[in-house]
C-alpha cells in the first residue's frame, strides 16, 4: 500500500515537472518571438526614418533651389519692368491725393520717378476724418460755411482741395487739418500738374464718406477738364468699377501688383479703362499697354466759385 502511495507521488511529480518544462519552454520561446518580432520593427522603423530623412533633405534642397530661382525670377523681373517704364512719361506733371493714411503708397511714388514723372504735389488725408464714429473739431467746421453738418463736410472737403489746387496753397480748412494732423503732404501743393492720382488705401474708413468725396471731387475734375486715375490696393474695396465706367474714369483696383503698375502706368501714358479682378473690369492689363498718343494736355485753370 505505501508503494502503491509512493508510485502515485512519483508519477504525479513526473507529470508535473513534465508540465512545467513544458511551459517554461514554452515561454521561452514565445519570448524569442517577441525579441524577433520587436527587432523587425524596430529595423522597419529605422529605415523608414532614414527614407524620411532622405526625402526631408530632398525636399528643403529643391525649396532652397526655388526660392533662389524665385529671387533671380523676381530681380529679372523687375530689370525688364523697369525698362519697360523707364521715361515713359518723362515730363509729365502728377499730383496725389490719398484718401486714408493705413495703406503704402511709397512704391507708387518710386514708380512715378523711374517713368520720368514728376511729382507736383502729394496730399495725404488721415484714415479718422472719414470714420463715422470720429469727432469732428469744432475748428474745422468753423472753417467752412456748412454749419456743424458732417453729411456736407465731405463734399466741401473735396471742393477746398480742388481750390487747394488752383490756388497753389492751402484754402482755410485744408490749413486747419494740417494743424490738426489730419492732413499731410511732404511736398507741398502746386497748381502746375496734367493729371491727379485719386488713391482709396484706407480700411476701415467708411465707404460712403469716401464716396461722397470722391463723387464731389470727380465732378469737379470734370467740369474743369482735369484728367483723374482712381486708384487702389488688392486688399481695399472701394472701387466700383462699373460706376467709374459710366462717367468714364479710368481706374485700377490692384495697384501694388506688377500688373497694377504697369496698368497706372500706361493709363497715366494717355490710356483709357478699368482694370484689375473685381466685376465690371477689363481684365487685368490693357490690350495695347502705350497706344500711339500724346500725353494730357489741358488749359490753365482759375479757382473754382
Amino acid at each position: 500500500m505505501l508503494n502503491m502511495k509512493y508510485y502515485l507521488i512519483l508519477l504525479i511529480s513526473v507529470f508535473l515537472s513534465l508540465g512545467l518544462g513544458i511551459i517554461i519552454g514554452i515561454s521561452l520561446e514565445n519570448k524569442d518571438v517577441l525579441e524577433n518580432q520587436h527587432s523587425i520593427i524596430a529595423q522597419r522603423l529605422e529605415e523608414e526614418f532614414v527614407a524620411i530623412r532622405s526625402e526631408n533633405h530632398q525636399l528643403k534642397e529643391s525649396l532652397a533651389s526655388l526660392e533662389e530661382s524665385e529671387r533671380e525670377s523676381k530681380k529679372i523681373n523687375e530689370l525688364i519692368f523697369n525698362a519697360i517704364v523707364k521715361n515713359k512719361l518723362d515730363g509729365l506733371k502728377v499730383s496725389l491725393v490719398e484718401l486714408g493714411d493705413q495703406g503704402d503708397f511709397s512704391s507708387i511714388i518710386g514708380l512715378l520717378k523711374i517713368s520720368g514723372a514728376s511729382i507736383e504735389s502729394s496730399i495725404t488725408f488721415a484714415s479718422k476724418l472719414f470714420e463715422d464714429n470720429q469727432p469732428i473739431n469744432g475748428a474745422i467746421f468753423a472753417s467752412t460755411q456748412i454749419g456743424e453738418d458732417k453729411s456736407q463736410l465731405y463734399s466741401e472737403l473735396a471742393k477746398n482741395l480742388m481750390n487747394s489746387f488752383y490756388m497753389g496753397s492751402y484754402t482755410p480748412l485744408c490749413k486747419e487739418l494740417d494743424e490738426l494732423n489730419l492732413l499731410r503732404s511732404s511736398i507741398g501743393i502746386n497748381n502746375n500738374f496734367d493729371v491727379i492720382i485719386l488713391a482709396c488705401n484706407d480700411k476701415s474708413s467708411s465707404k460712403k464718406n469716401i464716396d461722397q468725396f470722391n463723387k464731389k471731387f470727380i465732378g469737379l475734375c470734370k467740369e474743369n477738364n482735369i484728367p483723374i486715375i482712381i486708384v487702389e490696393n488688392q486688399d481695399t474695396s472701394f472701387i466700383d468699377a462699373n460706376q467709374y465706367k459710366k462717367i468714364g474714369i479710368s481706374t485700377v483696383d490692384h495697384v501694388n501688383t506688377l500688373y497694377g503698375k504697369l496698368c497706372l502706368i500706361s493709363l497715366l501714358y494717355g490710356n483709357t479703362g478699368n482694370y484689375g479682378y473685381r466685376e465690371g473690369s477689363q481684365g487685368i492689363l490693357p490690350e495695347e499697354l502705350f497706344p500711339y498718343n500724346t500725353y494730357y494736355d489741358k488749359e490753365e485753370f482759375g479757382e473754382i466759385e
